[in-house]
């Protein structure tokens, strides 16, 4: 049974507390030398049977310190006498086993009154361990020792660091071990009270290799075997923290020194100048694998060949550089390398195909409605027209031929005869719309030259084709952004070829055969054809290709030949140049050649008609006329096709165009054809 007994913080005012008629007792307890770690503190009447009034301390306990003191106060109960006896147990760790001091003393406590009494407990824990010294009748076997009490783990350090009577139990000092080195000793106490295997003697001194690449780096280590993993027998190793870097490694592209030689991606010619036969000039770099490559200032792109010239290429074919061959261009896709009107997001034109490359022809308003044909804006009669030339995109047209020649400019729909017609123009053989005011320039028998402008007079050149029948005319570029007028022709049974800049007399040159036509874009492409035909059984044809070089003597004669046989048999009438690297000729019986930028060769042919005149846009959109009146067109399809003939049979001599939908053919009896009206 527990008496009301109190645990008291400083000094308990009893008066008004409680039952104060039986009077009170105030006991302190005090500690000097340790902290219990319980109190056990009893309360009865000295003089009487009762039992006992006991109470437990512990929780108060612990905020307390050696040396302070607690306040116990209780009431006197009814029934007991005035004298009480009051009893102080003080133990180590819990109110269990055997105290390690106890105190008792014997108060009067009158009624009404608080009596006072001190108790004082004597133990020692010198060492703060909470534990009292075995001398004081605690359980510490060393009260010098803060690590050393009952419940302490053993360590290795020739003390009973527990308290049970034993030092160093359970960790095996003395028996054989081998180390982490491979020697062979004894377990032993290290000093920081561990157990460590004390070896006899190492042999061997090991570097650690931290990469694992077998060279070592760092301060040695003592073995007593030869090797062991992670470690080496050396320490040349000058970077062990990559495997990629030893005294035995290749020396890479990193920027490393890699051989350990003190030198960094030696002998790899790091920024030294290259070019990977792509065109692109670059230096050699290290790449992130520790390769070496040449890094270009320009990348390489893919390149197109655009045989049409129209800045798209076919696919096939592609090359990655950075100086693209001679006619490959950045785009691709091209549907039709063979005609440059055909090519990605082209304008749609009458012309049976498929221009713009969505595999649709003529789709659109592309051709007039009802459909498209060659309408005629024949003038009917003897003409005969030779001649057709266009300007201004094609919306401007003359036409020659005989004595006579006719214009339809720009926005109007038929054609007009100039007034002041030139004289002396009684056979005009030539026409061609000279750029950008669309003047006609003539050229015709007897040496006749001369120039239209539309709605002007007639300006002739005087005798600057004297004694040539002119048979073609064209201009090609000059410098300032002038034009050179070229013109030939026939002059007795051979030719004669004249250039000027038109505004002095011509240069002459005689060539050994009959000139027909002259067509070009440059000096660089332009070319004249003529010849003759074969006589009777022993005079062979003589055909012939004039270009134009750059000389005392420009016009010599391009080869047509295969070996002894001649590839054609007739004299050539018509030429046309698409591109620096693509022209064709065409002539009697039918005589198709193309030319690819280097030679000559046959083409097939639509037939042994005689052929007059050839225009061109790729070589795969081609037109010819013939002197039996008819149209042919090479497509796509790689066969020729007869897209226009004259009822009559007539010739055909000439045909000219600005693009496969805008086409205009003359010939005799009028003829003036158009496509696609």
């Amino acid at each position: 049974m527990s008496a009301r007994i109190l645990l008291l913080v400083g000094l308990l005012a009893l008066p008004g507390i409680g039952c104060r008629d039986k009077g009170a007792l105030k006991v302190t307890i005090s500690f000097p030398d340790f902290k219990p770690g319980c109190l056990r503190v009893s309360i009865r009447d000295a003089l009487g049977t009762s039992d006992e009034r006991t109470t437990e301390l512990t929780s108060g306990l612990a905020e307390k310190k050696a040396g302070e003191q607690v306040t116990v106060a209780a009431w006197r109960e009814a029934g007991w006498s005035n004298s009480l006896s009051v009893t102080a147990l003080a133990y180590e760790r819990s109110c269990e086993g055997t105290p390690v001091d106890t105190q008792s003393t014997t108060v009067n406590v009158e009624d009404g009154r608080v009596a006072e009494a001190e108790l004082r407990l004597v133990a020692r824990d010198a060492d703060g361990d909470g534990y009292v010294a075995a001398a004081t009748n605690g359980t510490d076997c060393d009260d010098t020792q803060d690590t050393v009490h009952p419940g302490q783990s053993e360590r290795c350090n020739e003390r009973d660091d527990n308290c049970d009577g034993q030092r160093d139990e359970g960790l095996s000092v003395g028996q054989a071990c081998v180390n982490t080195l491979g020697c062979g000793g004894t377990r032993a106490c290290a000093t920081d009270g561990s157990v460590e295997c004390r070896q006899t003697q190492a042999t061997f001194r090991l570097y650690a290799d931290r990469d694992n690449d077998g060279y070592g780096a760092g301060p040695a280590e003592e073995s007593c075997m030869p090797s062991r993993p992670g470690y080496s027998s050396n320490a040349d190793d000058c970077d062990d923290t990559r495997a990629e870097v030893n005294p035995g490694a290749s020396e890479r592209c990193d920027s490393l020194d890699n051989n350990c030689n003190g030198q960094k991606d030696e002998g790899l010619g790091v920024d030294e100048a290259c070019d990977e036969s792509n065109g692109c000039g670059g230096k050699k770099k290290c790449t992130p694998g520790g390769e070496i490559r040449c890094v270009y200032a320009t990348e390489p792109a893919n390149h197109y060949p655009d045989d049409d010239r129209d800045g798209y290429g076919r696919n096939d074919g592609a090359v990655m550089t950075c100086k693209p061959p001679e006619g490959y261009v950045l785009q691709g896709g091209d549907c039709n390398d063979s005609n440059a009107f055909t090519h990605p997001g082209a304008v749609e034109l009458c012309d049976q195909e498929d221009n713009n490359c969505d595999t649709a022809k003529d789709e659109g308003n592309a051709c007039p409605a009802g459909g498209a044909k060659w309408t005629e804006y024949s003038s009917g009669g003897s003409d005969s027209w030779k001649s057709v030339s266009l300007w201004d995109e094609g919306r401007g047209v003359w036409v020659a031929g005989g004595n006579k020649y006719e214009v339809r400019r720009p926005g109007q729909s038929t054609f007009e005869t100039p007034t002041s017609q030139c004289a002396g123009a009684t056979s005009l053989n030539a026409v061609w719309a000279s750029a950008p005011d669309g003047a006609a320039l003539l050229g015709g028998n007897s040496g006749f030259l001369g120039g239209h402008i539309p709605g002007g007079n007639c300006i002739t050149s005087g005798a600057f084709a004297a004694e040539t029948d002119v048979q073609g005319l064209t201009e090609v570029p000059w410098p300032a952004g002038k034009l050179e007028l070229h013109f030939g022709g026939v002059r007795n049974s051979a030719g004669r070829m004249f250039w000027s800049d038109k505004q002095t007399s011509p240069s002459i040159q005689d060539v050994d055969k009959p000139v027909y036509d002259v067509h070009g874009l440059s000096r660089d492409a332009l070319f004249a054809v003529g010849g003759t035909d074969p006589m009777l059984i022993v005079l062979p044809g003589e055909p012939r290709i004039y270009r134009f070089k750059t000389g005392t003597a420009p016009w010599t004669v391009e080869s047509i030949q295969s070996g002894p046989i001649p590839v054609v048999n007739n004299r050539l009438r018509g030429v046309w140049v698409v591109n620096p690297r693509l022209a064709y000729a065409v002539g009697n019986g039918g005589a198709v050649l193309i030319w690819d930028g280097t030679t000559w060769r046959t083409h097939k042919s639509p037939g042994s008609e005689d052929l007059l005149s050839v225009v061109a846009f790729g070589k795969r959109s081609v037109y010819v006329t013939t002197n039996n009146g008819k149209v042919f067109r090479y497509g796509e399809d790689d066969t020729w096709t007869k897209v226009y003939e004259v009822p009559s049979g007539k010739p055909l001599h000439d045909i000219a165009g600005s693009s496969p939908g805008n086409l205009w053919v003359v010939g005799d009896q009028g003829k003036r054809v158009h496509w696609p009206d």
